[in-house]
């Protein structure tokens, strides 16, 4: 099939920004999906592997859910039995959420997979086209982390821009 007439289709940012996900999502079922879980939950695993006892609304908030739908990932996670949740010692409507045993020891036997399924999701890049991306795809989320700061965009900002 001759494809030049996607040309327009192909040039949207978001039709390749969803083109990319589902590639990431297909690496994601075949690395990790034996495991019986969810990227999302794979997500809340991460957060609560760096920082236990965090509150709901708080892994909401660090992987990019409202609270609503982080408390229907938490809860499917308690009853798989990888994650405890107990009511917050700092919020009287809150719920803080830990790992299990089990959810530590699930964290332990996805993690070489999650490594692989990372780096085959960049592999079609070079080092400096894998740090580009990560660090635009930082700063289309506005998540800052080691490869892009919200400070640096501010420096290289225009004057104009950053008298906003």
């Amino acid at each position: 099939m001759d494809t030049s007439a996607f040309g327009p289709l192909y040039d949207l940012p978001a039709h390749l920004l969803r083109r990319a996900f589902q590639r990431t999502i297909a690496l994601f079922d075949r690395e990790i999906g034996v495991f019986g879980i969810t990227s999302p939950q794979l997500a809340v695993l991460n957060a609560l592997q760096l920082c236990d006892g965090l509150q709901q609304r708080e892994i909401g908030r660090a992987v990019g859910f409202d609270e609503a739908t982080i408390g229907g990932i938490v809860a499917r996670m308690a009853r798989q039995g990888l994650v405890e949740r107990v009511r917050s010692s700092r919020s009287s409507r809150g719920w803080q959420v830990y790992l299990t045993v089990q959810g530590r020891a699930l964290c332990q036997q996805v993690a070489p997979r999650m490594e692989q399924q990372q780096r085959l999701t960049l592999e079609p890049l070079t080092l400096a086209e894998q740090h580009e991306l990560l660090r635009l795809l930082s700063k289309l989320t506005g998540v800052e982390n080691s490869y892009w700061q919200a400070q640096d965009a501010d420096a290289n900002a225009p004057t104009a821009q950053r008298r906003r």
